[in-house]
């Protein structure tokens, strides 16, 4: 890749991130390729807010939002495999539309998933993975709950623009089966879209990255990591 491409890469990225509005649910993805080495691991910091429109028993619409904090463990078990798991909470969960409104308490979030590099050449590598997202939020005031199992497919490319810095993106397919305690069915309005992210490994041992996710709005994420 050439100083001007990777200019451009990066100007393209800085634009996303500064035009970025309302954020749209849905779980980091990151590297959509195993990035860790062998026999490394890593703990990494992810802060997310997020809007999304839902169906509620097939009919449009309400909004769905979330406020959430989780701990990210990756490793790698293959040449071309990385695991990953993942726990914290949902602080705030709400959904406002038709009806009352639901204001769902703070909650812990569970999931994981798995990326694999399908090929590389050069300082790019192609990959894919997949990925799923569990938690419950309760309004004890309309003593109603919020169940939401989330899905996500993603595959695309992960660019070395320097040692230090990767930036990566690709398409996005993301399902929510979700309900109410009332009975009522979630389920996402729409479910294709593209991410776009980048981190910079700031020591040895630490890395800093953002993501967005374009799906139904738009959405953005950061990360902390610690490599080790």
């Amino acid at each position: 890749m050439t100083p001007a491409q990777r200019r451009r890469l990066i100007a393209l990225l800085a634009f996303f991130c500064i035009c970025a509005g309302a954020p749209a649910d849905g779980a980091m993805i990151g590297e959509p390729v195993a990035v860790a080495q062998s026999r490394q691991f890593r703990l990494e910091s992810e802060l997310d807010f997020s809007r999304r429109e839902v169906k509620l028993d097939g009919a449009c619409c309400a909004d769905s939002e979330a406020l959430r904090l989780m701990v990210k463990f990756s490793g790698r078990v293959h040449d071309r495999v990385e695991l990953f798991g993942r726990v914290g909470g949902a602080l705030v969960h709400t959904l406002t539309g038709p009806g009352p409104n639901i204001h769902g308490d703070a909650s812990l979030a569970i999931g994981g998933g798995v990326k694999t590099t399908l090929h590389e050449q050069g300082n790019v590598a192609l990959g894919a993975g997949a990925q799923v997202l569990f938690h419950e939020a309760d309004d004890d005031s309309l003593n109603v709950s919020i169940a939401w199992h989330e899905v996500d497919l993603f595959a695309g490319p992960s660019i070395a623009v320097r040692p230090d810095a990767r930036v990566y993106g690709g398409l996005l397919a993301s399902f929510i089966v979700g309900e109410l305690s009332n009975g009522v069915d979630l389920e996402a309005r729409r479910t294709v879209g593209i991410f776009l992210g980048g981190h910079v490994q700031v020591t040895r041992a630490a890395l800093f990255g953002l993501e967005l996710r374009l799906a139904d709005e738009v959405a953005i994420s950061s990360r902390i990591g610690i490599i080790f």
